[in-house]
């Protein structure tokens, strides 16, 4: 099968300093993000993709911890699409200096779940991901972007563990 992929890294916010701002604790070094973290004036404007749960507890279900950014009240985005649209993804530096496969077996984890989705669909479908990687610690951040097959899901590991440093 052909890969399709459309992959752009960019420079993000100091993700520390938005966090400060807005009074909000990361549960971890590996989370789920709102999809409006950039834009959002306060926690109450918080937007979650509508896969957050299901991608949660999927990857619990399979030995990957995972939690999500808590505040009071949660506003999930729906989509009408084919394609499938992941929750915006936090790695801190200390999962990549300290536990760099953690990347590896979460995006191996989340993109069997998208072929169990897509099992007996027909057509082109795609997978819509934002990463948000912690490149120097409380400093310098790296957002992944990726939108193509669930193939490529699994090269984004070695992406995201080239940024260590950079």
């Amino acid at each position: 099968m052909k890969l399709d992929i459309n992959r752009e890294i960019s420079d993000f916010i100091n993700l520390d300093q938005k966090l400060k701002y807005l009074n909000v604790n990361l549960p971890s070094d590996f989370c789920i993000l709102p999809e409006n973290i950039e834009d959002a004036a306060s926690v109450d404007e918080f937007v979650f993709t509508d896969t957050t749960l299901s991608v949660k507890k999927y990857l619990k279900k399979n030995g990957v911890n995972v939690d999500v950014v808590k505040t009071d009240t949660r506003a999930y985005r729906q989509r009408r699409s084919v394609d499938f649209f992941a929750p915006v993804l936090f790695i801190g530096y200390s999962v990549l200096s300290e536990n760099p496969e953690l990347a590896s077996v979460g995006l191996n984890v989340l993109s069997s779940y998208v072929y169990d989705i897509f099992k007996g669909t027909f057509g082109d479908k795609k997978v819509k991901i934002e990463i948000i990687v912690e490149v120097n610690p409380k400093k310098k951040y790296k957002s992944i972007t990726y939108e193509g097959n669930v193939e490529g899901l699994n090269g984004l590991a070695d992406v995201i563990k080239s940024l260590k440093d950079e």
